[in-house]
């Protein structure tokens, strides 16, 4: 006699960015996050579950520019500060290093990108991305692009409006499992 049970996986972040350039040349840049996450089961009995567990991790990067038009960049995601349970188990923060680069093409501005995502837990994958960006009158940005995973390749795409400090973006993973994202930021 096996129960059937249905999770639910829900996650919220707050996260603080300060990033600078050092020189003409190279920028840095480091997130703190708050990390909150919800684990709730539900069973054919009627019966739930729901645990909970927080946390802090960072994100460190760093860009380097080749000459006017080329920058690669490297970056440590999700590193934890503090160890999370969620139901009495230890909960490992998904660590990644991403390396990548980016060309703008002259006269048009368009920005092309790519980069690799690898875990450094050894069940972790390997993600390929690639992208566009064209800028409009220099206050709109339109983006699109994909990734190859395991699971195959998916599509995303996204807008941002820049008005002085003011920055709003808008994205979405048009993947299997549908993803949206929106920020908000002011740049002083």
């Amino acid at each position: 006699n096996s129960e059937k049970t249905m999770g639910i996986n829900r996650s919220k972040q707050g996260v603080l960015t300060l990033a600078t350039e050092f020189t003409e040349l190279v920028a840095l840049g480091v997130n703190a996050k708050y990390l909150y996450l919800e684990e709730e089961n539900f069973t054919l009995d009627g019966s739930t579950g729901k645990d909970n567990g927080q946390g802090f991790a960072l994100d460190l990067g760093g860009l380097f520019k080749v000459g006017k038009l080329v920058r690669v960049g490297a970056v440590l995601k999700d590193y934890p500060l503090t160890k999370m349970e969620i139901n009495g188990d230890a909960y490992e923060f998904p660590t990644k290093v991403v390396l990548g680069g980016a060309v703008k093409i002259p006269l048009l501005g368009m920005v092309v990108a790519a980069d690799v995502e690898s875990s450094l837990r050894s069940e972790g994958q390997t993600v390929f991305h690639v992208g566009i960006e064209q800028p409009i009158l220099g206050i709109l940005f339109v983006r699109a692009g994909g990734y190859q995973s395991a699971e195959g390749f998916s599509w995303t795409a996204g807008g941002g409006l820049k008005l002085g400090p003011v920055l709003v973006d808008v994205a979405a993973d048009l993947g299997d499992e549908s993803s949206f994202y929106a920020t908000a930021g002011i740049k002083f």
